[in-house]
């Protein structure tokens, strides 16, 4: 697979995180679009995701198409801590496919809602 440079999109606020049914049902019908979803992971030694969440809704992320791993980036981005949150692009289906690695949510931001990419 040929790794591509990341173009910046523009995203437009989607619904809240909450009721995660609700939340869902928005996903499954974005198809092919790219969202912006602030995810709740839960680290374990040595260096692996034991959960991931968004909001209350538990998902299954595939970090296949980033260049370097999801793990390897929360090692930067969150050393030492349990739980991280950060903010993922990607694609839903079965798995939220992770096509780019945000950042770190910062502490006091809003992270309360999903967003997708402006057509």
């Amino acid at each position: 697979m040929q790794l591509r440079p990341h173009v910046e999109l523009t995203f437009t606020r989607g619904p809240a995180l909450s009721p995660p049914d609700a939340l869902r049902a928005w996903l499954e019908q974005q198809g092919d679009r790219t969202v912006r979803l602030p995810v709740t992971l839960v680290l374990e030694a040595p260096h692996r995701i034991a959960s991931a969440r968004v909001g209350e809704l538990p998902v299954t992320l595939d970090d296949s198409a980033l260049g370097i791993s999801l793990v390897d980036r929360l090692r930067q981005a969150c050393p030492g801590q349990g739980e991280c949150r950060v903010r993922l692009e990607g694609r839903w289906g079965p798995d939220f496919r992770v096509l780019h690695f945000v950042g770190p949510v910062a502490e006091g931001a809003p992270a309360d809602f999903a967003e997708v990419a402006a057509p």
